[in-house]
């Protein structure tokens, strides 16, 4: 380990920057850091944040078994939990956001600007059994 996070810059602390960017200008390693808060003794939370990234992706991390997630050196059996929450709360953000086509004025309201095209085109709406568009 190089530095602490308290060595850095206040501008490159993660929750400080967070309060004065927003989230969405972050990086996923910034992101976990603040939800993993602390690192370990030899090893920051951002340098912990990169290494548990490097093996899996933001969209993978949800879906590891709590025993995976144990045998990266830092996450305990809590921290373990509070990522296998956060990727079932993801999920199921994402599940209220589909989009459901349920009768044929929704696939009007899907293809409306059809019919200002030059030429045809094909669109395909993939749905699966609850009617939403995947």
């Amino acid at each position: 380990m190089d530095y602490t996070i308290q060595e850095l810059p206040e501008e490159e602390r993660p929750r400080e920057k967070l309060e004065a960017l927003g989230a969405e200008d972050m990086t996923s390693v910034e992101l976990l850091s603040i939800i993993l808060r602390t690192g370990t003794q030899g090893k920051n939370v951002k340098e912990l944040s990169s290494e548990i990234l490097n093996e899996y992706s933001v969209s993978e991390l949800g879906n590891q078994g709590l025993e995976s997630l144990k045998e990266f050196e830092g996450i305990s059996r809590v921290k373990a939990g509070q990522l296998k929450a956060l990727g079932e709360l993801s999920r199921r953000a994402e599940r209220a956001e589909r989009e459901t086509i349920e009768n044929l004025s929704d696939v009007r309201a899907e293809v409306g600007d059809m019919k200002f095209l030059d030429s045809e085109i094909l669109r395909v709406f993939y749905l699966n059994s609850g009617n939403e568009v995947v």
